[in-house]
């Protein structure tokens, strides 16, 4: 039977052959993973380089010299660029590398905590908003048990991954919440 692997980096590590030259590869894919995201986006919107390029101004050979770009040659505008010819938003984080991980996570729980709250009260000025936001906590809760179970059973035998400087994240998928949003601007103003 023929062994099925979930990624290339995964492939890439059970090779046989020498540690170096795998490496040598798996750096040259973690280098690009901004390239990666950005023609993930792309195609994701159903856009060819040239219709993107047309949408930001520029020539599709450019659009091409991102996609294939490595993550220290990306910019800010690049990446705002996309953002806008996509209909997303760019979020940038930074944080303090001595940050115990411990600490990041409690960070990001109460982050999770304040939008959480703040989608309650924008839901209280409509029924049906408020219904579905209560149908979303539900979902919440559901995805957040299966993060924490699933981290939970890898204790054993697991070495903690390399970190990288760049983290990148697949966008959240748009959700139609036009009412909540026409909602949410007398709440956060």
């Amino acid at each position: 039977m023929m062994e099925t692997y979930k990624s290339v980096l995964e492939l890439i590590k059970n090779l046989p052959g020498e540690d170096s030259f795998k490496e040598l590869v798996e750096n040259e894919i973690q280098g690009k993973r901004l390239a990666k995201l950005l023609f993930y986006l792309r195609c994701k919107g159903n856009f060819s380089q040239k219709e993107l390029a047309h949408k930001i101004g520029c020539s599709q050979s450019r659009i091409s010299k991102i996609e294939g770009a490595p993550n220290e040659e990306i910019t800010v505008k690049d990446l705002e660029d996309y953002a806008k010819a996509l209909g997303l938003q760019v979020e940038l984080g930074f944080s303090n590398s001595s940050t115990r991980l411990v600490d990041r996570i409690k960070y990001h729980a109460f982050r999770i905590k304040e939008c959480l709250e703040r989608l309650s009260v924008i839901s209280k000025r409509d029924e049906k908003i408020e219904e579905g936001v209560k149908k979303f906590y539900k979902e919440v809760f559901v995805n957040m048990n299966t993060i924490i179970t699933r981290s939970f059973s890898k204790f054993h035998g697991q070495e903690p991954q390399k970190r990288s400087l760049v983290n990148v994240s697949a966008p959240v998928e748009k959700i139609d919440y036009e009412r909540v949003v026409e909602t949410s601007s007398s709440v956060t103003k």
